[in-house]
C-alpha cells in the first residue's frame, strides 16, 4: 500500500510541476503590458477569422455569393406576416383582429445610388399605418400618409447653408444659424 501512495504522489507532483509550466507562460502574457504581444494576439485572431471556413448554412445559402451579387446588382426584398385565427385565440385576441397584417420591402439600386424601404400595417382592407423612405445621393424623403399628405425631404449639402435658404429659417428665425453645427450631408453610402 505504501508503495502504491509512493507512486501516486509522484504522479500528483509531476502534474502539479507540468500544470504550472503551462499556466506560467499564460500569465506572464496576461500580466504583460507589452503592446506587442497585444499585436500578436491581433494578428493571430485576424490569421483564424481570414482562415476560418463559412459557416454550413452560409455555404448551403450562398450568403457570401449573394451579398457580391448584391452589392454589383442591387437587392429587393419584401416580408408580409399575419396571425392566425388559432394564434389569436390562443393569445387572447380579438377574432377580428386575425385580419391584420404587417409588411416590410426593401429595394437597394448601388447602380442609381437609390433605396427604397417601405413598411405598412394593415387590418383588413384598411391602411393603419404606412411608412416610406427614399434616398438617393441628393435626397432623403419620409412620407407617412396618415399623419401628412405630402412628404418631408432634406438635400444632400450643406445643411446649415439649406436652413438659411429656406421658408423654415423664415418661420423660426435666422438666430437658429448660429447654434446649427456645419454639417454636410450626404444619404447614400
Amino acid at each position: 500500500m505504501n508503495l502504491r501512495k509512493h507512486v501516486f504522489s509522484k504522479k500528483r507532483t509531476l502534474a502539479v510541476i507540468l500544470s504550472t509550466a503551462m499556466l506560467m507562460p499564460s500569465t506572464s502574457f496576461a500580466a504583460s503590458s507589452d503592446t506587442s504581444a497585444l499585436d500578436e494576439l491581433n494578428a493571430i485572431l485576424a490569421t483564424q477569422q481570414e482562415q476560418a471556413s463559412a459557416s454550413l448554412l452560409e455555404e448551403t445559402l450562398g450568403l457570401s455569393q449573394l451579398m457580391q451579387a448584391a452589392s454589383e446588382n442591387g437587392l429587393q426584398w419584401q416580408f408580409t406576416g399575419g396571425l392566425l385565427p388559432e394564434t389569436a385565440e390562443l393569445l387572447d385576441i380579438p377574432e377580428d383582429w386575425s385580419d391584420t397584417t404587417f409588411s416590410l420591402s426593401g429595394q437597394i439600386d448601388p447602380k442609381l445610388k437609390k433605396y427604397l424601404f417601405e413598411a405598412g400595417l394593415q387590418h383588413a382592407a384598411d391602411a393603419l399605418l404606412d411608412f416610406s423612405l427614399y434616398g438617393d445621393e441628393n435626397l432623403l424623403a419620409v412620407a407617412i400618409p396618415q399623419f401628412y399628405s405630402g412628404s418631408l425631404a432634406l438635400r444632400s449639402g450643406n445643411f446649415n447653408q439649406q436652413y438659411q435658404n429656406s421658408g423654415l429659417s423664415e418661420l423660426l428665425g435666422s438666430d437658429l444659424t448660429e447654434d446649427l453645427p456645419d454639417v454636410d450631408l450626404h444619404f447614400y453610402p
